[in-house]
């Protein structure tokens, strides 16, 4: 059993701790024996520092993990796709699967600004420490992400943000 909710409510995903999650776009189903919560159009959830944007997040309060998308509109083109702000910087993605209580993540095509400069990478990974480990990335001053006109190639990196970049 189920319920369909819309505008701004908080969950808790654990003890102590409250996610609030508004819905500008269309619904969010909380599905209470579950424990679980899918949002579409566009959806903000805000859990402490942590905020994180998209038009598509589903919330699985028993194991604290958040899944977020874009979808697609009716000329098929990506819309609303993931944007996480902390404390370490503001990051956005194809998709993003995070957990809220170890602040461990996977990131897919992320884009980030690092210093003068942009970080993209295929397939990311988020620690605790707010560290990343990437995968397949480019760093470039260049403004379009998508076909920068030079880029450093990163096969496998570890990145500290607002410090280095190590490959």
């Amino acid at each position: 059993n189920g319920k369909t909710v819309a505008g701004k409510f908080a969950i808790t995903p654990d003890e102590g701790n409250y996610a609030i999650i508004e819905n500008g776009g269309k619904e969010t189903y909380v599905y209470a024996p579950c424990e679980i919560t899918l949002s579409t159009g566009t959806t903000n959830v805000t859990y402490g520092d942590i905020n994180l944007t998209a038009n598509k997040i589903r919330m699985d309060m028993k194991s604290n993990i958040v899944f977020a998308e874009g979808t697609t509109d009716s000329i098929g083109e990506l819309k609303g796709t993931p944007i996480f702000k902390d404390k370490s910087g503001e990051y956005a993605s194809k998709t993003m699967k995070y957990n809220f209580k170890s602040k461990k993540g996977f990131i897919s095509d992320v884009v980030t600004q690092q210093g003068e400069g942009f970080l993209t990478g295929g397939k990311t990974k988020k620690m605790e420490n707010d560290e990343f480990y990437i995968k397949d990335g480019r760093y470039t001053t260049c403004d379009d992400h998508e076909n920068p006109h030079f880029y450093f190639n990163i096969t496998q990196g570890k990145v500290k943000p607002k410090k280095n970049i190590v490959t």
